[in-house]
């Protein structure tokens, strides 16, 4: 019986020896950085990097920053559409003149303006030359182009 059990655990041996090996299974860069972060977290940055966390630099402000920031929702922040009112504004401010749609793409903006009455075409130009020069005047950052729509 013990040279049975032998031999068959001799043969088991010998037979597991001879498949196929099975070749290493690649990691990808994505689980490698998990395995890292998890690492990080339990073992901490080490011994030599906490100088790094210790001496971390500390900032003077009283619970905001002094200009809009978007870890607080308590600020208003000025985008596209404050900057379209704004045109849109300084348009409807001049006499006889109606603004219309402003289309904001980069550095520049389109400007699409009626004129409330009728008026000759040399009028039409000093109107809306007032206008551009009104508009880069209070928004200086764009390049205004004026489309003069129809009644």
């Amino acid at each position: 019986m013990k040279k049975a059990l032998l031999g068959f655990g001799i043969s088991l041996i010998a037979l597991s020896a001879c498949t196929p090996a099975q070749p290493p299974q690649a990691q990808s860069a994505a689980d490698q950085s998990r395995m890292g972060q998890v690492s990080y977290g339990m073992l901490g940055p080490g011994p030599i990097n906490y100088g790094q966390i210790r001496d971390e630099p500390t900032y003077g402000y009283n619970g905001e920053l002094p200009r809009s920031s978007f870890r607080t929702t308590s600020t208003h922040r000025p985008d596209f559409g404050d900057d379209q009112d704004k045109i849109r504004e300084i348009v409807a401010q001049k006499e006889g003149i109606n603004p219309g749609y402003v289309v904001i793409a980069g550095k520049h903006a389109w400007v699409n303006v009626r004129f409330a009455g009728d008026y000759s075409d040399q009028e039409r130009q000093q109107k809306l030359k007032s206008v551009r020069q009104s508009l880069e005047q209070g928004i200086p950052r764009y390049q205004v182009h004026l489309n003069e729509m129809d009644q």
